[in-house]
């Protein structure tokens, strides 16, 4: 997840804290020394306690595919160290794990990998922010967007492999961008969402909809209940 580091107009520096919450990392800023969950952006202890980070779009995807969009990126290197290669097959052996999640007008929406894998379109249907989550396999990148183009909510479907729009018949990039037919150049309003341990996101969004192959939301999640842990712990 991505947020802006300004407060109240005030640029935070925030760092690892060395604790945890409902078991996942907890950040500190070192102005204020305050707590902050790095699933909800939201200071949970001390001075901020309240203040939530703004989210910002963004991507996590392979290097291969990253590299091929933007050539010239260059990478810090950190030296010697154990790592994780960070492929398609990351999600192998238990997909179900993993969920993409994002909050659209105030509620918790979240795609399992399975589903994603699946079909690479999922729709999410609000009263005011109609949104559309697009999934590309080879490069494992999810993205949301903001599905209203011009005042018109588009309404997507796959033809073989290609994205379109049914309203004007256009073909639609992963990327938001629409590639052919009469809306080509347009581009969709990227939204913030992250790819997430199942677990880990309905630990912080136990009422998150689930968007399933069909792309209608349901109320129940599945998988273990919230751990109801609400202290921050010590790391050890």
């Amino acid at each position: 997840m991505v947020y802006a580091s300004k407060v109240n107009g005030n640029k935070l520096t925030l760092c690892v804290s060395g604790k945890l919450w409902n078991r996942s990392l907890v950040m500190m800023d070192v102005e204020t020394k305050s707590l902050w969950s790095h699933i909800l952006g939201e200071a949970m202890e001390r001075e901020l306690k309240g203040t939530r980070l703004k989210p910002l779009p963004s991507q996590m995807l392979t290097w291969q595919a990253w590299k091929k969009l933007h050539p010239e990126t260059t990478v810090l290197d950190l030296g010697p160290t154990q790592f994780t290669e960070y492929t398609p097959n990351f999600y192998k052996g238990r997909p179900e794990r993993f969920v993409y999640g994002a909050i659209v007008q105030g509620e918790a929406y979240h795609v399992p990998w399975p589903a994603l894998t699946a079909k690479p379109i999922h729709q999410i249907d609000t009263p005011e922010l109609p949104a559309v989550v697009i999934a590309e396999n080879e490069s494992t990148v999810v993205r949301i967007f903001d599905r209203r183009h011009e005042g018109k909510t588009l309404n997507f479907k796959m033809i073989g492999a290609v994205i379109v729009d049914e309203g004007t018949g256009s073909q639609w990039g992963p990327d938001g961008v629409a590639t052919r037919g009469m809306l080509a150049g347009a581009k969709l309003e990227p939204m913030a969402g992250l790819m997430s341990f199942q677990q880990a996101w309905l630990n912080f969004h136990p009422t998150s909809k689930q968007i399933g192959s069909l792309g209608k939301a349901s109320e129940k999640n599945p998988g273990e209940k919230n751990t109801g842990e609400k202290g921050i712990a010590q790391r050890k």
